[in-house]
């Protein structure tokens, strides 16, 4: 039993429901902070599976595939879609300053391309990596970062950013805000789930809630109430879910970081990201998940060198540029 007081570490997770090996290929989807665990993974030798690896910047991949940060499963439900049918998919594109701009994933291509056809032969690539990681990955650890979300009025696309921040012109004609309810997500994510089992029988899931507070709200409220919502409805969710599918389980890294006892010493003085410690620490509990794992793994060896990792390696954010002009 926990304590009622003072400060208590998140002890591991008694019986997961999700037995992993280390053969196991773990893949990551999600928030900013999901870049976060695909380098802790990395730092700590587990098999982090990626199907696309090159980066602009020249850079280690931050997700498995080039897809970007995947923040409502709306998105995530929507690049399945797109990597169904990869060869013939055209989609949205956007434009600035003479240069063209993926809708769905603008900061993994932030210079944009210099033609449409160079747009579409990457995306077609990207899809066909996308399709061959959702039908190989042993293990996904999918990070639900937001409810809050732009979309298409015409065909209902969410994007990971509102047109006309990073690319595109906004006109409240062809887009609208909205912000998903418990209901919507519990439909998005039972249905994520079930269709990425039709592609890959034998897939485990891992999800988690970010613990980086919403950096904005189109809401008429405060940015914390609007925070608040966010997570209560994405860890409502995440249960729910749990609950309804055998090889699915909850990481409380969500709680490992916020949890009242740690009084805040795990995020920055900004008081809304994680600091390298508290991903360290947040991600100590994927032991349990391992055949017999009942330590955390030793990272007193890389301790420096997880230090060097995520403080020069810059997190991508969408959602800082959420808000359309």
């Amino acid at each position: 039993m926990l304590p009622s007081s003072g400060t208590f570490e998140l002890p591991l997770i008694p019986s997961p429901s999700v037995r992993l090996c280390a053969s196991d290929r773990i893949a990551t989807m999600g928030s900013c902070f999901a870049q976060h665990v695909g380098r802790q993974l990395s730092e700590w030798g587990y098999r982090y599976y990626f199907t696309e690896s090159e980066r602009s910047d020249g850079g280690p991949p931050i997700f498995s595939c080039r897809y970007g940060n995947v923040y409502t499963v709306r998105q995530a439900l929507q690049l399945i879609d797109r990597s169904e049918r990869p060869d013939d998919y055209i989609g949205e594109i956007w434009m600035r300053n003479g240069r063209f701009f993926d809708a769905y994933r603008p900061l993994v291509h932030p210079e944009g391309f210099p033609s449409e056809a160079q747009l579409l032969g990457n995306r077609r690539r990207h899809l066909h990596n996308v399709a061959s990681l959702l039908a190989t990955m042993d293990v996904l650890i999918f990070t639900l970062g937001l409810t809050e979300a732009w979309l298409s009025r015409t065909t209902g696309t969410a994007y990971p950013s509102a047109p006309g921040v990073l690319a595109g012109d906004f006109d409240p004609t062809l887009h609208s805000f909205h912000n998903f309810g418990v209901e919507e997500v519990v439909s998005d994510l039972r249905l994520f789930i079930s269709r990425l089992r039709q592609r890959n029988p034998l897939l485990k899931v891992i999800l988690s809630v970010s613990p980086v507070a919403i950096a904005a709200t189109y809401e008429q409220r405060h940015v914390l109430v609007s925070s608040t919502y966010t997570k209560s409805v994405l860890r409502v969710a995440a249960d729910t879910i749990t609950r309804e599918f055998d090889g699915v389980d909850y990481l409380p890294t969500y709680e490992a970081i916020v949890a009242p006892n740690y009084r805040y010493r795990f995020l920055n003085p900004d008081c809304r990201t994680v600091t390298p410690a508290g991903v360290r620490h947040a991600m100590r509990l994927f032991a349990t998940y391992f055949e017999g794992a009942s330590t955390p793994p030793d990272t007193s060896g890389h301790l420096a060198a997880a230090n060097a990792l995520a403080n020069g390696s810059q997190v991508l954010c969408d959602e800082e540029y959420n808000q359309p002009a």
